[in-house]
């Protein structure tokens, strides 16, 4: 009887290495925001690498934190054009 090579093997997911500090940074410091726990553990973290954490349930974000944030952006100036 032929073997059936088609069969998938199962592999363990496992945390990157940024996903496994932001698991640590997390929670050393629960209840702080994205930006807040990028600063304690001197990494960016983004969502998207804690996408994954929180669809697998090891993480919790329905939590919300009001901030202020002072951000900086491009506006046009207006002037008049003088005309003779």
């Amino acid at each position: 009887m032929a073997e059936n090579k088609n069969t998938k093997s199962t592999k363990v997911w496992e945390p990157n290495a940024t996903q496994k500090l932001f698991l640590e940074t997390v929670k050393a410091n629960p209840g702080c925001t994205l930006a807040e726990l990028s600063e304690i553990a001197g990494v960016k973290f983004t969502s998207g690498c804690i996408n994954t954490l929180v669809a697998k349930g090891l993480v919790n974000n329905e939590n919300e934190k009001e901030v202020i944030v002072q951000a900086k952006r491009s506006v046009k100036v207006y002037s008049v054009i003088e005309t003779e």
